[in-house]
């Protein structure tokens, strides 16, 4: 074989080659969706093991005797409470509220839950409504905070008292740095922020507990009861300051009676 036919066949093996390693690298992602998927892929591992890391706690958790749950504690671990949050964390039981909650029937005097309803969608609260209602004794208590709807569309009178036009330039400074300072702005993020998907006012969070088969619906400011077992639990107002925490915060309690007579929307 002269010189020219190697040098050609050399050029077609190398061409080749060129071709299978062009199609292998085009198979390797970009370098930001590689480090976006070892960057999920770590903290999937990190979680699993941060999870597997709680079992023996919360093992020993759950052989314990409760008869007061929170749903949804986030950071606020109440002494003397079964705290249960989607998240799980040492002190606190990881169980998802919009399925069925894994208690026996009459288990509990007292079901809280902070800010927490809104993060779920209506039919989620609902289901989780009626399981809270099933869990609780007969006599048994719920208390249920979430954003007052009420309050944040009163921020669209056309006078507001000091206090208001200070909650809506705090909001907006804290939350939304550039926005308008009006309530619109002020509403958008109340229903967009946070992983919001459904606000109530007083009427609608009542007719929610009432259809689910709770009474004696009553409403309270932040931190204050006729039960001394239900005084001083919000914590929210460590995150937004007491005084705005007071204003846009509805507060319900309501009692499982069993002659009351549950219902659906």
């Amino acid at each position: 074989m002269n010189s020219a036919a190697v040098d050609s066949q050399a050029s077609r093996i190398d061409l080749n080659l060129l071709r299978k390693i062009w199609q292998e690298t085009k198979k390797i992602p970009p370098v930001g969706a590689t480090w976006r998927l070892l960057r999920r892929e770590y903290f999937r591992a990190a979680d699993l093991q941060r999870r597997i890391s709680y079992i023996p706690h919360h093992n020993r958790i759950r052989r314990q005797h409760w008869n007061k749950l929170q749903l949804g504690a986030g950071k606020n671990v109440l002494p003397g409470w079964l705290n249960t949050d989607l998240h799980p964390q040492e002190g606190v039981l990881p169980i998802d509220a919009t399925r069925p909650l894994p208690f026996a029937d009459n288990t509990f005097e007292y079901v809280v839950s902070e800010h927490m309803i809104e993060h779920i969608s209506f039919k989620e609260a609902r289901r989780m409504v009626t399981e809270v209602h099933r869990v609780l004794r007969d006599g048994g208590k719920v208390r249920v905070s979430t954003p007052d709807f009420d309050f944040f569309r009163g921020l669209f009178r056309d006078e507001l008292s000091a206090a208001e036009e200070e909650f809506i330039s705090w909001h907006i400074k804290t939350y939304n740095p550039g926005y308008p300072v009006l309530p619109l702005s002020v509403m958008n993020t109340m229903f967009r922020s946070w992983g919001h998907q459904h606000l109530y006012n007083e009427q609608t969070l009542s007719l929610l507990l009432r259809q689910c088969g709770f009474s004696r619906i009553r409403r309270y400011a932040c931190g204050e009861s006729d039960d001394r077992e239900l005084q001083g639990l919000e914590a929210h107002g460590r995150l937004v300051g007491e005084s705005n925490n007071r204003m846009e915060t509805l507060v319900l309690e309501a009692t499982k009676d069993s002659s009351s007579v549950s219902s659906h929307f």
